[in-house]
């Protein structure tokens, strides 16, 4: 804290002390003022300025790193639609292709019931004519 030594010691003459005895409170303000850590408003400004600084700086690289996350978020996302898409159509495809084989195994299954079925009913005419030819 800076104290104008001069004016002091010139108002503890003006009020009856002796030069040396001003010269003494003086210095022992003085000396006590400079052992003490007192902030003045300027260092104070100062620290204000610094940590306005660091905030500002931290809010900044806070903003950046919340923007990679989300970055890499919609990455990641946009690949697991990509996987998961492929994997609804490897799955449709299979569905597919097991319909198809079920759609066959059918169709050959009515195609023999009507095959046996024909050779039953063919087989009963030759036993009819037969039996009516005789």
């Amino acid at each position: 804290m800076a104290i104008d030594t001069l004016k002091v010691a010139k108002r503890l003459q003006e009020a009856g002390f002796s030069p040396s005895q001003a010269e003494a409170v003086v210095d022992a303000v003085q000396d006590a003022a400079d052992a003490t850590d007192l902030a003045t408003k300027r260092d104070l400004t100062e620290g204000l300025y610094g940590v306005k600084r660091d905030l500002t700086e931290g809010l900044q690289g806070l903003t950046r790193d919340l923007t990679e996350v989300e970055q890499g978020l919609k990455r990641d996302i946009a690949e697991l639609e990509r996987t998961l898409r492929a994997e609804i159509q490897a799955l449709e495809l299979r569905l597919e292709a097991k319909i198809e084989a079920a759609i066959g195994a059918l169709f050959t299954r009515v195609v023999g019931l009507i095959f046996g079925t024909l050779l039953v009913n063919v087989g009963a005419v030759f036993t009819i004519v037969k039996l009516l030819g005789h």
